[in-house]
């Protein structure tokens, strides 16, 4: 293989390398910034729903509860909003294929065990969700949960744009650069062909031939060099 294959060979893994990295690192931290504001802002639901399911509880009323429930779930990230009581029985509920008396599957015992607000990600026939659970409470007595679930389909969607427009910018990385390297490589194999065909020459028996020297580079010392060892053969 020649030497200027073997440098764009070096030059191609480690622009691959090197664009790769920086993607990792940029959908890493875009992943944090999109998981902290959907934390943010369901944080903020679920503590606001808790807040106004307290009177719903004590008056055993829910319409005013289930209007605002349905007014929230117009939003396209929320996929559902359920409201339960302390033993896990759903009270209110947006998704009705979860709308059975009491729910035994490992999220909704996780969020009726939690003493706190918890965070769980998990997959919900296709989707991916990121539920917020927050609990009912008011002074001692715990009334029941509100649990919040986004569809995290909005960020699946940024990371595809994302890869996509890395490809792009691969490519235009890859291409300009090749341009140059072959402009810069032609520059630098130039010369040691040049030594290459003198010195078979000179095997030759040929001590005519001279480098012109053209850089004061490596490149341009070693024709320098070569010049006057042929001129001492001479």
């Amino acid at each position: 293989m020649k030497l200027k294959n073997k440098f764009y060979l070096l030059f191609f893994a480690s622009t691959l390398f090197v664009l790769f990295t920086l993607q990792m690192i940029s959908l890493h931290r875009e992943k944090e910034a999109f998981y902290k504001r959907l934390e943010e802002r369901g944080l903020a639901l679920s503590q606001t729903l808790s807040l106004a399911s307290i009177n719903s509880f004590v008056t055993s009323n829910f319409s005013d509860l289930n209007f605002y429930i349905n007014e929230l779930i117009k939003d396209k990230d929320i996929e559902y909003i359920i409201i339960t009581d302390p033993q896990g029985k759903v009270i209110l509920t947006t998704d009705y294929s979860r709308s059975s008396d009491i729910l035994y599957d490992p999220v909704s015992i996780r969020a009726v065990r939690a003493k706190g607000v918890i965070y769980q990600t998990y997959k919900l026939k296709d989707l991916k969700i990121y539920e917020i659970s927050s609990p009912i409470q008011f002074s001692s007595i715990r009334w029941g949960n509100v649990r919040i679930g986004f569809s995290l389909e909005s960020l699946n969607q940024q990371v595809k744009k994302a890869i996509q427009l890395f490809l792009l910018l691969t490519l235009a990385v890859i291409a300009g650069a090749s341009l140059i390297f072959l402009i810069i490589g032609d520059r630098i194999t130039h010369p040691i062909e040049k030594l290459i065909q003198a010195t078979e020459n000179i095997s030759r028996g040929n001590f005519s031939v001279k480098i012109p020297v053209k850089s004061k580079d490596e490149v341009g010392r070693l024709s320098s060099v070569f010049n006057r060892m042929v001129e001492t053969l001479k």
